[in-house]
């Protein structure tokens, strides 16, 4: 199997019918999951008869097994013994905007939801679209109460307005980043009083949440509540080759292992899924890729089995594919990339050798052996993949979780679908990429 530009297009190495089967599932799947904690509950729905190590006193080879963490780690595992371990790691955030503690707040008649954004957006994007309010929230009396407003069909949205053109002079002299503030993206939640033309219109907003879900303002300073797209996935193009959605990065490497997982004939490797929140904030705090959560398992693991290896030695026994989106080349903007190093839409899966930025600052650089042996499994499998790397020198850069792995000993690569418009409420993906992937973690799982 040849490679990327001197190579076939991904479609016409599989099916067409096969190619829109596993896309049709993959939209169902980010069209319901749009936080964090929709994605690994996903995911936890999807695996019929796992155990969790949680419930066992021992593990047997060739069985599939579970642990979670606070709702957003999880990993999945078929164990095989600990000689050799083939991880996928991947994370289940995606950008999007964070309310705040006090969010419902009004003015010029209107009442509005201040918020926070959540990882690297242009924000001037997030205007002018339909907006769901997703989350989880706990009440004065500890009751557990499950946010959704906008994804059902007759449900209210929430959206952000923009300023319009005959206005707009001094902001369209701005830079673009100087056009919309952080500030800027509070959206409207409403413009009626209530039954007391006195009561202020913040009242109303809060009385009307009260009444759905028995939620005071101060409950709301210790929610997780999201303003995410409420837009489905759609088919994009005369041909129907692409995918636009929410949420591609990096949902599309979460549903490709997993599935990768659940359908590779058990080897005599164990294949593992991991799954990490935060890393679109530097995989900070008790859920991010610089935790124990990866560590806790090995442990975890090691005291259900007769193996006599430290965690230290199964990490070293350890080959890991950071699964991550990539930039696409974008026939908008032919500037930004090095069109020789530039991932294509259509051409499978890419590898990044390495990230980081200018002078490979904040980089994972993974090892000759490694990449090789990786590439040499594609080609051996007729997985149609490419190479790619995040812009130009001076002009590109970016991060994945794979260094905060790489740091504790595993072998790693970064590999992942080209992704246009990425971090945007709407991302664009092809969909031979997103099935080159499933195939890709499949042959890695099969060794």
């Amino acid at each position: 199997m040849e490679f990327t530009k001197e190579g076939e297009e991904a479609a016409s190495q599989y099916s067409n019918d096969v190619i829109e089967s596993f896309s049709d599932r993959y939209q169902t799947f980010i069209q319901s999951h749009k936080t964090e904690r929709e994605v690994i509950k996903g995911v936890i729905d999807a695996l019929d008869g796992v155990k969790w190590v949680s419930d066992v006193d021992e593990l047997h080879h060739g069985e599939t097994y579970a642990s979670k963490r606070h709702e957003r780690n999880l990993a999945v595992f078929t164990y095989n013994g600990l000689d050799e371990i083939r991880a996928i790691g991947s994370h289940v955030d995606s950008p999007c905007l964070h309310l705040k503690p006090f969010p419902v707040q009004e003015e010029d008649n209107v009442s509005f939801l201040k918020s926070h954004y959540y990882g690297g957006i242009k924000p001037y994007q997030w205007l002018n679209i339909p907006l769901s309010l997703r989350g989880v929230a706990y009440t004065e009396a500890g009751e557990r109460v499950t946010v959704n407003i906008g994804s059902r069909q007759d449900d209210p949205v929430f959206t952000i307005p923009d300023l319009l053109p005959h206005l707009s002079q001094e902001q369209l002299d701005k830079k673009m980043k100087d056009a919309v503030r952080g500030e800027d993206l509070n959206a409207l939640a409403g413009n009626r009083h209530g039954d007391d033309e006195d009561d202020a219109l913040r009242h109303n907003a809060l009385r009307l949440l009260h009444e759905e879900y028995d939620l005071t303002e101060s409950d709301l300073v210790g929610a997780e509540l999201r303003l995410v797209p409420q837009t489905d996935p759609h088919d994009v193009g005369f041909d129907r080759s692409l995918i636009t959605g929410y949420g591609h990065d990096d949902r599309s490497s979460v549903y490709t292992s997993l599935q990768a997982l659940l359908t590779t004939s058990p080897s005599d490797t164990t294949s593992l899924a991991v799954f990490y929140d935060k890393e679109e904030i530097g995989s900070e705090g008790t859920t991010g890729a610089k935790n124990q959560f990866w560590n806790v398992l090995y442990e975890d693991i090691l005291s259900l089995t007769d193996a006599e290896q430290t965690v230290n030695e199964v990490w070293a026994n350890t080959k890991v594919l950071s699964a991550d989106v990539t930039a696409a080349s974008n026939p908008n903007f032919n500037d930004v990339q090095d069109k020789s190093n530039a991932a294509l839409l259509g051409r499978g899966v890419s590898i990044k050798k390495y990230t980081g930025s200018k002078g490979k600052a904040g980089a994972h650089d993974a090892s000759a052996e490694f990449t090789s042996s990786v590439i040499q499994t594609l080609q051996a499998n007729d997985v149609p993949w490419q190479s790619g790397v995040m812009g130009k020198i001076h002009i590109g850069g970016g991060g994945t979780i794979a260094k905060f792995i790489a740091n504790r000993g595993a072998k790693v690569l970064d590999i992942g679908v080209p992704v246009l418009g990425m971090h945007a409420p709407q991302e664009v993906l092809s969909k031979a990429d997103l099935y080159s992937a499933y195939q890709a973690f499949s042959a890695f799982y099969k060794g």
